[in-house]
């Protein structure tokens, strides 16, 4: 007999541990992706470029991400998914560190290029690595923890970062999570049991149902776009209703945790009402983004982004559910045309919004946003098989079987 092929947990406490580890590491990822955007006045002095220049360390980031994703996640297919994620969070180490001593902005970009190499593996395994450890039944609630250490990666982790590089300086900043993004390396390692892939033809079978992915693909990039067409240019969107300055900070705070809350709510929801839950926050995005282009009194407007919030943060736990739904015995090939088509839609949405606005005025976005965010939550209403019930089809991914 081989190893299961899937490890379980025997107790809560054990799986909640593994959990946090796995949330841990997509907060120190995240944290680090958006690390140039609150020191982009530091890094363009210190790489002796512009402002503009220093911006694409975001962009190249973004396409490395997306192009390397599914052959990362091919290559490691046949990996233990404790090894991979551990080296991958050593390369995230590894590269946070060549680039807090990089000498031009060669090196940097090149340097934030290795990191995002292993984005698209991170970020699509732990969650079906989480899966794998819950019992069937909370799989989604599994899923929604580790997605809240992104969320907390946005509210605490972005603004810490930027707060150090401020203080320290941003090469000091970025060394210092070449070490939390260590230490979490060893934590995984650690923490977490072996867990081998399937067996091929397990893997084989998991992948063929291409159509189901398909959909669940274009639901993401639908609902993306129309996500980033409005949240890229957030600040001018609220600053018409008073919602500027120091009321600003407090409109992203707020969208922040009320970003954690709705993760939580999904949590709760998902493993029982899966399409239900879906259509939810679908539509509750939908109707909060559109309604901004006609909201112009500053509380109507907090509460709109309160609620965009709330449905932003849950989107990525219910596509990351439906795409294991796919495949249930072996999600990880979908997992990764998933990640893909979440980085196409950021591409996307950001490269649509800037050219609306070189045309017409901020408070349109909103309206275009609608048409994608319709557009996406209509797809999820006619896809019962990918969003389907509890108790349609098989819901989960295969429990734990020995393998010989």
């Amino acid at each position: 007999m081989t190893k299961m092929s899937a490890p379980r947990t025997t107790t809560t406490g054990a799986l909640y541990g593994r959990l946090a580890v796995l949330g841990s590491a997509l907060f120190v990822y995240l944290t680090a992706e958006l690390f140039p955007i609150g020191a982009l006045g530091d890094l363009a002095v210190g790489l002796r470029v512009a402002p503009a220049t220093a911006g694409l360390l975001l962009t190249a980031y973004a396409i490395a991400a997306g192009a390397a994703t599914l052959p990362a996640v091919w290559a490691s297919r046949r990996l233990d998914r404790r090894s991979a994620l551990t080296v991958s969070l050593v390369l995230l180490s590894f590269s946070q560190l060549v680039f807090g001593l990089a000498p031009n902005f060669t090196v940097a970009a090149l340097a934030r290029g290795v990191a995002a190499a292993a984005h698209g593996l991170v970020w699509s395994q732990i969650p079906v690595v989480a899966a794998r450890y819950a019992p069937e039944g909370e799989r989604g609630r599994a899923t929604a923890v580790v997605f809240a250490g992104s969320s907390v990666g946005l509210i605490a982790g972005a603004p810490i970062a930027t707060g150090l590089a401020h203080e320290m300086g941003w090469r000091a900043a970025s060394i210092v999570l070449a070490g939390v993004a260590g230490a979490i390396a060893v934590l995984l390692r650690v923490a977490l049991p072996e867990t081998p892939p399937p067996p091929r033809e397990v893997r084989t079978r998991g992948t063929l149902r291409a159509g189901t992915v398909l959909v669940v693909c274009l639901v993401t990039i639908a609902l993306v776009v129309g996500h980033y067409v409005s949240y890229t240019y957030l600040a001018l969107l609220v600053a018409p209703a008073g919602l500027s300055g120091s009321l600003l900070v407090a409109v992203l705070a707020g969208y922040g945790i009320a970003g954690l809350l709705g993760v939580s709510l999904v949590g709760h929801m998902l493993d029982a009402h899966p399409r239900r839950t879906a259509l939810t926050v679908a539509m509750t995005l939908t109707c909060a983004v559109t309604a901004l282009g006609i909201a112009h009194v500053g509380w109507i407007v907090f509460v709109l982004v309160m609620l965009w919030g709330t449905a932003a943060a849950a989107l990525p736990v219910i596509l990351q559910h439906a795409v294991l739904r796919t495949a249930p015995d072996a999600p990880e090939i979908p997992s990764g045309a998933y990640v893909v088509s979440y980085q196409l839609g950021i591409t996307g949405g950001s490269a649509l919004g800037a050219a609306l606005l070189s045309r017409t005025p901020a408070a349109s976005l909103p309206l275009w946003s609608g048409i994608a965010l319709a557009a996406g939550t209509i797809l999820i209403s006619t896809a019962p098989a990918v969003f389907g019930s509890r108790h349609s089809s098989r819901t989960d991914p295969a429990p734990a079987r020995p393998t010989c």
